[in-house]
């Protein structure tokens, strides 16, 4: 499979979201209940996600792993509980859309860190993973997902 990672300059965005620490093992069950509670959260409020959900990956310890997850919002909103507002980052990013099992992804990180050390880029925060359709709806092998890193 041929990936086509791209630099890209994008506006911050603000956004909603919930940051946890789990295994590896509990990751996709932390993901739901994240994308759950934040619906609810945003349906209380009288809004929608303004784009599909994210993930971030501040770190890859299989038995450790933090990560963040949310959906980007129209204009910012107040956090509740574990709950925050934050914001997507603006600037120059590097993008890779990749299609397929999630458990495959890790060649379109390979050809997105390729390209970032061919054009003499940096990288300057965490990855993020955006979730472009449902996984409980879509099979597998036609799951879609924007790769993006921060780049200076």
């Amino acid at each position: 499979m041929s990936y086509n990672p791209q630099l890209k300059t994008q506006d911050a965005r603000p956004a909603l979201s919930i940051r946890g620490r789990v295994s590896y093992a509990q990751m996709c069950d932390f993901i739901t209940q994240c994308f759950a509670s934040l619906t609810a959260y945003l349906n209380a409020l009288g809004q929608a996600p303004a784009g599909p959900g994210f993930a971030i990956y501040y770190s890859i310890d299989m038995n450790d792993l933090d990560i963040e997850i949310g959906f980007p919002t129209a204009v910012s909103l107040a956090g509740r509980d574990n709950i925050r507002s934050t914001q997507i980052p603006g600037g120059k990013q590097v993008e890779c859309h990749y299609t397929g099992p999630y458990k495959a992804i890790e060649p379109a990180y390979k050809a997105s860190m390729a390209f970032i050390e061919k054009e003499g880029l940096t990288i300057q925060g965490p990855s993020y993973e955006f979730y472009l359709n449902d996984s409980r709806t879509v099979p597998e092998e036609k799951l879609e997902t924007l790769i993006m890193f921060p780049v200076g």
